[in-house]
């Protein structure tokens, strides 16, 4: 729009009331790593540990924040993290298994899901 008012312009296709808009901060993006031995002796427990983090950089996603371990179909935890956003399960490992964790987010972070890691049994 120009100074004097011509040229308007929509910029959206919402026909609702700009009036008086509701202004609310973007939620932070969160990513969350795993780590998991890539073979473990059938009935030993495996170490799974990983790193909530979030952008932008802070602890208000990653301090003490739930995550739940998915094993095959099973859930697992919630756990909790640590202040600087680690986490950590041991699982019995019995077969061949697929493992992955899941942040849940809240109303100011996103949530987030690890990459699937595979156990194999020796």
């Amino acid at each position: 729009m120009f100074a004097d008012g011509t040229w308007q312009a929509r910029l959206t296709a919402n026909t609702a009331n700009d009036g008086d808009p509701s202004w609310q901060p973007l939620p932070y993006g969160t990513q969350l790593s795993i780590k998991a031995p890539s073979s473990v002796r059938a009935g030993t427990k495996a170490k799974i540990t990983g790193t909530l983090s979030s952008t932008p950089i802070g602890t208000v996603c990653t301090s003490l924040q739930q995550v739940t371990l998915t094993k095959g179909s099973a859930t697992i935890g919630p756990k909790t993290t640590d202040a600087s956003g680690a986490y950590r399960f041991r699982t019995k490992i019995t077969k061949k298994t697929k493992v992955q964790v899941t942040y849940g987010g809240t109303a100011a972070c996103n949530p987030s899901t690890s990459v699937k890691k595979t156990i194999k049994v020796t």
